[in-house]
Formats: C-alpha cells, sequence, structure tokens
C-alpha cells in the first residue's frame, strides 16, 4: 500500500484524542460514524469488505 505524505491527517480528523491509558469501546458511535463518512467523502475514500459491526 502507498501513501502519500500527510495522511495522517486523515487519522487526526477520524479519531479521537486519547484522555487515558484504557481502551476505548470498540464499537464506534453515530457521531463518530457520521464523521468517518464525512471524511471519507472528503479524501474520496471508499470502505470494502464487509460492515466491522453488526446492525
Amino acid at each position: 500500500m502507498i501513501r502519500n505524505a500527510g495522511g495522517e491527517s486523515f487519522f487526526e480528523a477520524v479519531g479521537d484524542p486519547a484522555t487515558d491509558l484504557t481502551l476505548p469501546d470498540p464499537h464506534p458511535t453515530e457521531e463518530q460514524l457520521e464523521r468517518l463518512n464525512a471524511v471519507l467523502e472528503t479524501y474520496e475514500l471508499d470502505l470494502l469488505g464487509p460492515p466491522l459491526f453488526g446492525e
């Protein structure tokens, strides 16, 4: 996989800064999914494969 310089801005836009040393809940909230979809559109990316979480 080839990544262009500056790709870290994608992760900054999608992620939440850690506030402690515990792992977050692996299931995304509605707000996180909406933010992910907006960022994917901005970067012109598509997620491929089966859904990560059941409905």
